[in-house]
Parts: C-alpha cells; structure tokens; sequence
C-alpha cells in the first residue's frame, strides 16, 4: 500500500477524542474555531509529501 493510501485511511480515523489525547480539549475547540473562517483548504497527498494550502499559507511536509 502506496504512502498516501495509508495516510488517507489514517486520517478516516481520526475524531475528535483522537486529536484531544494529542492535545487538549482547548487546542481542538480553537482549531474548529480556525478552520470555520479558512477557505479553500487544499490538500495534496503524495508518496514523498504532503502539502496543505489554505488562503495565503502552503505548509509542506516530507515523507521522511
């Protein structure tokens, strides 16, 4: 199974207790606050990156 089919199938997973553990549940709630007010969320999933763009903002992560 290719990188991106792996992270997709990760990401169907993740709820809301999920990102709480990760976090708190303050982080999350201001998160959903943020993303209520982004448009045009782009995501692209590759086998050697992944790159999210929203308004003016491109974050890019590699693989490794």
């Amino acid at each position: 199974m290719q990188f991106s089919q792996k992270f997709i199938d990760v990401l169907k997973n993740v709820d809301d207790d999920y990102l709480i553990g990760l976090s708190n549940k303050g982080t999350v709630n201001r998160a959903k606050k943020d993303l209520a007010f982004l448009s045009n969320i782009d995501l692209d999933i590759k086998d050697d990156f992944i790159e999210v763009k929203f308004n003016d903002v491109t974050c890019t992560k590699k693989k490794y």
